[in-house]
């Protein structure tokens, strides 16, 4: 019954076609690598705003993507159709620590088609899903790589537990102090 719950689970795919109703963006200009300070730009972020934390890499003769970036352990990208000219890809996350943090945006970028590139907005993609790509190119270009960038982390305050922490602490001394009178 587990095994059924966690195979179950695991079916789960964020699944991406150039005509999802994602927010989007995507464009003729060549951008070469699609990178963080690009997507900034294409995005309206400001300088600095985004990190690329996973790229993979069409290999040409295994299907199966180099890997590369922070993130490089927890995911594996296999390209489909043909080695050489792939139009789908699946990003499987496999174990380990997954993509968090807001926004977070997926790259895929081609060679030599119209439009080059496109960029979606998958802040709401909970880091281990696979995530689905299919129809990209599948005439003239193919993908040459995949990435994923997210915004530089803040650490926010906890306030509740902090303060509930203070006040069993000022509890305590308020207990030692009338037991010592």
């Amino acid at each position: 019954m587990v095994a059924a719950a966690y195979m179950g689970a695991s079916a789960f795919a964020l699944s991406i076609t150039p005509e999802s109703l994602l927010q989007q963006w995507n464009g003729a200009i060549q951008l070469n690598p699609l990178d963080a300070s690009q997507v900034e730009t294409v995005v309206g972020l400001s300088a600095g705003s985004l990190t690329e934390v996973y790229k993979s890499n069409v290999d040409g003769s295994s299907g199966v993507g180099s890997d590369e970036k922070a993130f490089a352990a927890s995911y594996d990208t296999t390209f489909s159709n043909t080695a050489n000219d792939p139009a789908d890809a699946l990003i499987d996350y496999i174990s380990g620590n997954s993509i968090s943090g807001a926004p977070i945006y997926l790259g895929v970028k081609g060679g030599r088609g119209t439009p080059s590139w496109y960029i979606f907005n998958i802040s709401s993609w909970n880091g281990t899903e696979d995530i689905s790509l299919t129809g990209f190119w599948p005439e003239n270009n193919s993908i040459s790589h995949v990435a994923i960038f997210t915004g530089r982390s803040t650490n926010v305050p906890d306030g509740g537990s902090t303060l509930a922490f203070i006040g069993f602490a000022v509890a305590g001394l308020g207990f030692l102090r009338r037991k010592l009178s």
